[in-house]
Formats: C-alpha cells, sequence, structure tokens
C-alpha cells in the first residue's frame, strides 16, 4: 500500500514543488526526488498511526489552513519527523523540517483520500457496537 501511496504523492508533486524542495536542500531537482522517496514511507507512516487526531500531523495540517498559527501548528507537529528523518538521511533537521512544510500537505492530502475511500465502500455498513464491545 505504502508504495502505491508514495506513487500517488510523487504524481502530486508539481514541477515548482521539486524546484522548491531542491533549493531548500541546495541541491539539484532529482537529489531532491531521491530525498522525497527516501523520506515518504516514514511520513505516510506517521500519518497513518497517529492518534488523537488533534495531535498529530494529519490533525496539524486540519487545523492548518494555510494562515501563519495553522503554520506553526503544521510546523510544530512535524518536528518529531523531521527528526526522525534528519537521523535517517543525515541531513540537518532545518532543512528537513523545511521540506516537510511543502511536502506534508500534499502527503496528508493523498494519505487521507485513500483512508475516506477505505471508509467508504459502498454497501459496507459498520455495525453499531454491542454490549459486549461497550464499556
Amino acid at each position: 500500500m505504502s508504495d502505491k501511496l508514495d506513487d500517488q504523492i510523487m504524481g502530486r508533486l508539481g514541477d515548482r514543488q521539486l524546484g522548491e524542495i531542491a533549493t531548500l536542500l541546495g541541491t539539484d531537482t532529482e537529489t531532491a526526488r531521491s530525498t522525497v522517496r527516501t523520506a515518504l514511507p516514514s511520513i505516510i507512516e506517521e500519518i497513518q498511526v497517529q492518534e488523537p487526531p488533534r495531535q498529530t500531523v494529519k490533525g496539524a495540517a486540519a487545523v492548518a489552513g494555510g494562515g501563519m498559527i495553522g503554520g506553526a501548528v503544521l510546523t510544530k507537529a512535524l518536528d518529531p519527523l523531521a527528526r526522525k528523518l534528519a537521523q535517517k538521511t543525515g541531513l540537518p533537521h532545518a532543512q528537513i523540517k523545511s521540506v516537510l512544510a511543502v511536502l506534508a500537505p500534499i502527503a496528508i492530502s493523498v494519505v487521507g483520500s485513500q483512508m475516506r475511500k477505505r471508509k467508504a465502500v459502498p454497501g459496507k455498513v459498520e455495525p453499531e457496537p454491542g454490549p459486549e464491545t461497550r464499556l
């Protein structure tokens, strides 16, 4: 599943975004593309497994909405992931954090769309919790 999401996210990244990432990394577009491909599995995993939503990358993106306050929330939520990816790639934390600010909204959109599609399977009705599942 992750490979398919990787491809979808890479397909959504335009030349402008890849150029911006290359500039942030101080490299060429192909190296930026390779760095993004290396980072995507960790980004996807982070988006898929975090809960509760308000304290996650996904929740922060929902709050972000593009404003300065939202951007600060998103940046704070991305910090632990940036540290993990900095260790994995050997790139400076600040550079990774800047790349994530460009990449995360696209990744969140693609992963969120896939998660909604899985939940909205036609004809599938989620059962109400019975007495045995209630606390």
